[in-house]
């Protein structure tokens, strides 16, 4: 088993309280680096970077995806 499958197995085996936990504490960091860089970030066009956000993400979600729902 590589390093990675180790972490993944030790995260699957946490208790359903912490893995929670675990899933709302990066939600707030994005929502908290959201926030930053809306203070910072005034002059910026928002539509086209929150679209190219929305474009990274879904394609950086690819692989995990083809890996979730392959047989």
């Amino acid at each position: 088993m590589s390093w990675y499958g180790r972490k993944f197995q030790r995260f699957r085996e946490l208790p359903k309280g912490l893995m929670i936990l675990h899933i709302t504490c990066k939600v707030i960091f994005g929502v908290g680096l959201g926030a930053l860089l809306a203070v910072y970030l005034k002059g910026a066009n928002w539509q086209i970077i929150g679209w190219a956000l929305i474009i990274a993400s879904l394609v950086l979600s690819i692989p995990s995806s083809y890996a979730i729902l392959k047989k």
